[in-house]
């Protein structure tokens, strides 16, 4: 059975999860989908099914993921839905030990300080809480180095 990965991530940070110099996710799902890794997330699936009910589809795709990646951002910290929606549901899951979340700083987001995100500050966070992502994009190479070898 594969291994399924939810990575949850704000609209306004859409180029991590889209091909081209900051595309984290498409590159991670290519490489580990020969290890048996599926990736899922929003615009994956949705865009295959126009006039889906996507709440649904999201909350049903955290349920059925052994893994969850958290693309943590300023903008992910102050999104309604991921707080109301996602969030929830992660924590949940994460406190019946029924899945296993990866947060990945992706910006210079003050994740230690946010309300309803404490339980965050027990994960290892990736590449390193004073180390965004975004530092490492200027060398695609290294970025993607730097991910694999912490995953």
């Amino acid at each position: 059975m594969p291994t399924k990965v939810f990575v949850s991530y704000s609209h306004a940070n859409k180029k991590w999860i889209e091909a081209g110099q900051f595309g984290l996710i498409p590159w991670l799902s290519a490489a580990l989908q020969r290890k048996g890794v599926e990736f899922w997330y929003d615009r994956s699936d949705l865009s295959k099914a126009p006039g889906a009910d996507y709440r649904k589809r999201i909350e049903n795709a955290i349920l059925a993921s052994d893994i969850a990646v958290l693309l943590v951002s300023t903008d992910y910290l102050i999104s309604t839905f991921i707080r109301e929606v996602e969030m929830p549901l992660i924590k949940k899951r994460l406190e019946m030990q029924e899945l296993i979340v990866i947060p990945i700083l992706v910006d210079h987001a003050h994740w230690q300080l946010a309300d309803g995100f404490e339980w965050i500050r027990d994960r290892q966070m990736l590449p390193s809480e004073m180390n965004p992502l975004l530092q490492h994009t200027r060398n695609e190479d290294k970025m993607r180095r730097l991910v694999s070898n912490e995953l």
